[in-house]
């Protein structure tokens, strides 16, 4: 995928309401991303409401993404779905954000959208990712949290840590 696949001309835009599409896959999301994901097929409906002296953008997110058990480690397709909105202000200094409004100075002409679109695809996410919330696995992998589940059970203190253990309970 190219840069400029992602990058919003507002410029030529009338003032009123645009929709445009995107779709991500998994290469955008391993050249855009972190170990977060593996991978995503994510549809993108972007509606841009432009103003004289603002932008509204507004993204609806649906598709899946392609991520790893946060128990078992089992590799999953977690379904996602949501929308993210964020204002642009046209200013004289760009050099200043704010949660939900980006600044941007009157000379520019372009967004890139790339960030916005992989940042907003991530946030649908919860925090844990198991899997009985993903569509392809109802169960742990049993296997897998039997030798957790053994492994944390037969550990032992560090030496260092039980001195410390003593000297807090000394404190007390």
């Amino acid at each position: 995928m190219l840069k400029r696949d992602f990058e919003l001309n507002f410029k030529k835009l009338a003032q009123e309401e645009h929709q445009f599409s995107y779709h991500l896959d998994t290469e955008f999301f391993l050249e855009n991303g972190t170990n977060l994901v593996d991978g995503g097929e994510v549809n993108v409906l972007l509606t841009v409401d432009k103003a004289n002296t603002q932008l509204d953008l507004l993204f609806k997110i649906d598709g899946e993404l392609f991520v790893t058990c946060d128990n078992c480690l089992s590799h999953l397709i977690y379904p996602i779905k949501g929308e993210s909105r964020v204002y642009v202000k046209f200013a004289e200094k760009s050099d200043f954000t704010d949660d939900e409004i980006l600044y941007v100075h009157f000379d520019e002409y372009k967004l890139d959208l790339q960030e916005m679109l992989y940042d907003f695809a991530l946030l649908q996410l919860p925090m844990r990712k198991l899997c009985a919330d993903s569509s392809n696995r109802e169960t742990c992998e049993e296997s897998t949290t039997n030798r957790m589940n053994e492994n944390t059970s037969n550990t032992e203190v560090h030496p260092e840590l039980e001195k410390l253990k003593r000297l807090i309970k000394k404190d007390k």
